[in-house]
């Protein structure tokens, strides 16, 4: 019984120490709110001289156009197949002019003959073939795509042209404009195409004869 007296009168005297401690414990600054501690400005308030940025090379925001696709493609250029011939792509039109004297083997009725083979359907006119829709066929092709092109031939007193140029384009089932960059890839690809037949023909005729 003495014993446990003895226990409680310790403990009684150990939880009034423990709390005078506490009353007594010097303030530390941590055990109260926060709404002591110092506040400090920001940066730009802070009496800091920034330095200016340098608008020189900020890429400027461009809006862009989402309603077709971005054709990232290498251009294609209208090659100077023919010996002696120049070929280029004008804006509008691809073309190659080459001497009169080779008239008889690049001419219109010649591309009939290879658009008839390929199974294109074309309406020709004086000096001018307009072919039905030819669908583009390639595997990096970003969009379905259907071109009427328009087939020139124009000549001089020193020279002959052919002229291709797209008559119509369509995405789909809609008929719309074509851009810059369609304008010379799809001309550019269909005369080097046919230019390329026709050359390679002209040549193997010449390897023939020769071997006579």
């Amino acid at each position: 019984m003495k014993k446990w007296l003895t226990i409680n009168i310790l403990l009684v005297v150990l939880m009034g120490c423990s709390s005078d401690y506490q009353n007594k414990k010097p303030n530390d600054g941590f055990s109260d709110s926060n709404s002591n501690l110092p506040t400090f400005s920001t940066l730009e308030t802070g009496g800091l001289n920034l330095p200016v940025s340098n608008q020189t090379y900020r890429i400027p925001q461009i809006k862009q156009d989402h309603k077709y696709q971005i054709d990232i493609r290498p251009p294609v250029e209208p090659i100077p197949i023919i010996d002696k011939s120049i070929a280029q792509f004008d804006g509008e039109r691809a073309l190659i002019a080459y001497p009169l004297s080779l008239r008889d083997v690049y001419n219109l009725k010649q591309i009939e003959r290879l658009l008839t083979e390929q199974r294109i359907d074309f309406t020709a006119e004086k000096g001018k073939i307009i072919t039905n829709w030819s669908k583009i066929e390639r595997s990096d092709s970003i969009e379905d795509i259907q071109i009427r092109y328009q087939i020139e031939q124009v000549e001089t007193k020193q020279a002959s042209a052919l002229f291709i140029s797209i008559f119509q384009i369509k995405r789909g089932d809609i008929i719309s404009k074509a851009d810059l960059s369609e304008k010379q890839r799809y001309t550019s690809e269909l005369l080097n195409h046919l230019i390329g037949e026709l050359n390679s023909t002209y040549l193997k005729q010449q390897q023939d004869l020769s071997g006579l």
